[in-house]
């Protein structure tokens, strides 16, 4: 029973990581744009008619532990003006895999 329990616990983890980082495109606000880039990071981009006048890469991570579960973690860029000519960029940790790819507004 304990073995089923853990299993059940690691799907239960692995589906809300899922549906925690939406990975299509139209998940960027208004104005934004972003790219992978390697294997394990992102980098975003706001336009200055994006909302608010601050943005940054919002990297969502997945690392797979030595017994086989899924954990999901954020890695974010550094806060950049909107409209300035510099891209916000954000890595996962080595091995890890990228789940989605944002901006994030203030």
């Amino acid at each position: 029973m304990r073995a089923s329990l853990k299993a059940g616990i690691s799907t239960a983890v692995l589906t809300a990581g899922l549906l925690a980082f939406p990975a299509t495109a139209s998940a960027y606000p208004a104005y934004c744009q972003g790219n992978s880039y390697g294997t394990n990071g992102g980098t975003v981009y706001c336009y200055a008619s994006a909302s608010g006048t601050q943005f940054r890469a919002v990297v969502g991570c997945r690392h797979i532990t030595p017994v086989g579960s899924a954990d999901n973690y954020t890695a974010v860029g550094p806060w950049l003006i909107q409209g300035d000519p510099s891209w916000s960029s954000a890595s996962c940790q080595p091995g890890d895999s990228v789940t989605s790819i944002n901006a994030g507004l203030r």
